[in-house]
């Protein structure tokens, strides 16, 4: 589910924005993606190999992803005259 409503946020907040914008925007997102499965890798590490290693590994992908949703929700709703928000 977090997924998913990651996904709907991401393409909301792309259909909003310039064509460069939306370059830059894929690029942050891919990279994003990159940086929480490899974070997700490291916190899940002291466990890795073990019963409750795709418990742990899964809680913090839900977590980031849960987070990143709300990021780009929060970036969707500017407030007029929010120079710092794209």
């Amino acid at each position: 589910r977090s997924d998913t409503r990651l996904n709907q946020a991401y393409k909301q907040k792309m259909a909003q924005l310039t064509p460069e914008q939306q370059t830059q925007f894929k690029t942050a997102q891919r990279n994003w993606i990159a940086f929480r499965d490899s974070d997700c890798e490291f916190q899940s590490s002291g466990v890795k190999g073990g019963s409750v290693w795709p418990m742990i590994y899964s809680g913090c992908l839900q977590q980031k992803t849960e987070q990143r949703t709300k990021e780009i929700n929060a970036i969707m709703h500017c407030e007029e005259g929010d120079l710092s928000c794209p």
